[in-house]
């Protein structure tokens, strides 16, 4: 059953005393998380735009510069950091992500320990100099590449990508997207940005009801949500957001529409795209973004959202094996399976884990975890041994889970 809880129930029969009360506890109920709702969009919406005036900022604020992995790219080491220290891009430092971008694009074999050198101490960044210098000075063939750097006057390079990569104009995406949503009824309730990649979620403030067959009645709201990279962490991406209004936690569904950052060839620096290349390229995406975000805000996609979420709930699985499968397939590490299951021991009720243990509940253990990664630099568990342990925030691993959550419910 789909009942959007801003329809007033004035035509409802209330002559006896009994059914009278039965509306007025309705009605009661309905305001509170029409309330509770609101206050999250009014409370969380501010702190969102602040976000996206940081992604904004960075995204107007690109540069690139195609150079060569060889031995005229010379890395070093300068007030701790590891710094490019030729040509216009003298003692600017490299970001951890393009670090190991770099360092995957020389070919560097060696295990994570090694490839993490260059953002460790001192004596980890002169190894991981040795490795690079090593292939740069070895390289058979020199590789062209771009160098990509933002940041203003805390310039950093941001990303090693490969020449071929395709650039979108975030500022025109964002802006766009954020148009778009507002046309639907939408406003802006949350944003992230971190070195590799920004995220921005949209939300329609009206409730559904969805009556589950095994956890019961579930309220939430519905709305888009967008991701990308600028610097070779993923491709452009449009996703179905729910809002589980029980916990307020969210996930997201599969992509709607998804951009590979694939683009012409650049083999000297006057064949570097010009904005209004960028532009026109993504003048494609916006308008594709706009149809799209039309039928994303649609009571069609609305009604098979809430039929995925009852048949996650009538669907009876073990956590344990679950999780099993999970772990062997990589997909969830340890340590999260371990805060997982707990999370599914203990079924509190404000995490949105009430009822039997469906596929539905077990999801929103996902949601539970990643709202704790999210806004926590270190948050406790308790592993399988009965031992109170810690887990370290990370945003963009939250982002990661939430879409695992999402796809085990949302497939179709």
């Amino acid at each position: 059953m789909l009942n959007w809880f801003n329809n007033t129930d004035t035509d409802i029969d209330s002559t006896t005393p009994e059914r009278a009360a039965e509306v007025r506890d309705a009605n009661f109920a309905r305001g509170k998380v029409q309330a509770r709702v609101d206050d999250y969009m009014n409370n969380r919406g501010p702190v969102a735009v602040i976000k996206v005036m940081e992604i904004l900022t960075d995204a107007s604020g690109i540069e690139d510069y195609l150079v060569r992995l060889d031995h005229t790219l010379i890395p070093d080491l300068y007030d701790g950091k590891i710094v490019v220290s030729n040509g216009d891009l003298r003692r600017i430092p490299f970001s951890a992500h393009a670090m190991r971008q770099l360092l995957d694009t020389l070919g560097v074999r060696a295990a994570k320990e090694t490839r993490d050198y260059g953002i460790g101490h001192d004596w980890e960044k002169r190894i991981a100099l040795g490795i690079m210098k090593g292939h740069l000075h070895n390289a058979p063939k020199p590789k062209p590449v771009m160098l990509r750097c933002s940041g203003g006057d805390q310039k950093r390079v941001k990303a090693v990508v490969s020449n071929q990569y395709a650039r979108y104009d975030s500022v025109e995406i964002l802006t766009q997207f954020m148009k778009a949503s507002e046309g639907n009824g939408a406003s802006i309730v949350r944003a992230d940005i971190t070195d590799s990649r920004w995220y921005l979620e949209m939300l329609r403030p009206q409730v559904v009801d969805i009556e589950t067959p095994n956890n019961g009645t579930v309220p939430a709201a519905f709305g888009a949500s967008l991701g990308n990279s600028d610097y070779g962490a993923g491709s452009l991406e449009l996703r179905i957001f729910i809002l589980n209004l029980v916990c307020m936690n969210g996930m997201v569904g599969q992509t709607m529409i998804k951009k590979v950052h694939l683009g012409e060839q650049i083999t000297n620096g006057e064949e570097m795209l010009s904005m209004e290349t960028i532009k026109k390229r993504t003048a494609y995406f916006t308008g594709a973004m706009q149809d799209i975000l039309g039928q994303a805000f649609s009571e069609v996609v609305v009604r098979r959202a809430v039929q995925n979420i009852q048949a996650g709930s009538a669907k009876i699985i073990d956590p344990s094996e679950q999780l099993g499968k999970m772990t062997a397939a990589q997909s969830i590490g340890k340590a999260e399976a371990e805060a997982i299951l707990a999370r599914m021991i203990g079924g509190s009720e404000k995490d949105g884990l009430a009822g039997l243990n469906s596929m539905w509940k077990f999801a929103n253990a996902l949601t539970a975890v990643a709202r704790d990664m999210r806004i926590t630099k270190g948050f406790a568990y308790t592993s399988t041994d009965g031992k109170a342990r810690q887990m370290a925030g990370n945003v963009t691993r939250a982002r990661e889970i939430e879409a695992i959550a999402g796809g085990l419910i949302l497939a179709n």
